[in-house]
């Protein structure tokens, strides 16, 4: 073990203890520490950071990996995602109280043509998702995501409760169109 926290102390440039039973001086650092920002008043330049949800959560995909297709956002992509965690899917995570699966998140134009999306998707643009419950019937979870926008006064551009050829359900979330607006549509849909 030691040699271990040895290996990784000189990895990380970490100085490392001489045990020759003298104590060592310690530095003074004669700098102003920063204040500390408190949470009733968050940095503007610090970006969300999300509590349930990941980017490459969001980004993972079966049939990019399968295709080769590297669904990389942009910085700007990136941005629109954070901005769907934490106004949507965090928030209804909390709301929810139990997981909730990404089964397609940011789809790059590519991987968006290769699933069939729409050519108005918002996944390529990163303020899309699709989810279901880990442990409940989409039924249930459907009903609560209708009372959660309407009690909580949630902005969002679609929800849709949609259902393909096969059978499969999911719930799709679009925070924006791509004009940028909230139109608060709610509906269901089926191929």
């Amino acid at each position: 073990m030691c040699n271990f926290l040895s290996f990784l102390g000189s990895y990380l440039n970490i100085p490392q203890p001489v045990d020759d039973g003298d104590p060592q001086p310690v530095e003074e650092i004669d700098e102003p520490m920063p204040e500390p920002v408190s949470p009733e008043e968050p940095s503007t330049n610090m970006p969300y950071r999300p509590k349930y949800f990941t980017i490459s959560e969001l980004c993972q995909s079966n049939v990019a990996f399968t295709l080769g297709i590297k669904n990389k956002p942009s910085e700007k992509e990136t941005e629109h995602m954070l901005e769907l965690i934490e106004y949507i899917l965090d928030p209804l995570r909390e709301a929810w109280g139990a997981p909730i699966i990404v089964t397609s998140g940011f789809r790059c134009d590519e991987l968006n043509a290769a699933v069939g999306g729409s050519k108005t998707s918002v996944h390529p643009y990163g303020w899309a998702v699709d989810i279901v419950p880990k442990r409940t019937n989409l039924d249930d979870f459907g009903k609560f995501i209708k009372k959660w926008v309407k009690d909580n006064d949630i902005a969002f551009d679609q929800i849709i409760f949609e259902k393909n050829a096969k059978g499969d359900r999911w719930v799709h979330i679009g925070l924006y169109n791509r004009q940028g607006k909230q139109r608060r549509k709610l509906f269901s849909m089926a191929a």
